[in-house]
């Protein structure tokens, strides 16, 4: 069942990014109406599909699709 969310989270998250800008997680959470703890695990599960580019900003970071 986790699974299963934390799967079609990443195909939210995916979606968003898709054409457009990196975003901080804290924005895609916003967007998407994400707890963080559940962005973290979307990215976790695209970054692992190595479908991602991490870009430092300041001290946070921001994320893109490849």
């Amino acid at each position: 069942m986790l699974n299963n969310t934390i799967g079609e989270n990443a195909g939210r998250v995916y979606r968003l990014l898709e054409g457009s800008e990196p975003r901080s997680p804290t924005a895609i959470g916003k967007e998407l109406q994400l707890r963080q703890a559940d962005v973290g695990y979307a990215l976790g599960w695209l970054a692992r599909e190595h479908k991602l580019v991490f870009q430092k900003a300041g001290s946070g970071f921001r994320v893109g699709l490849k």
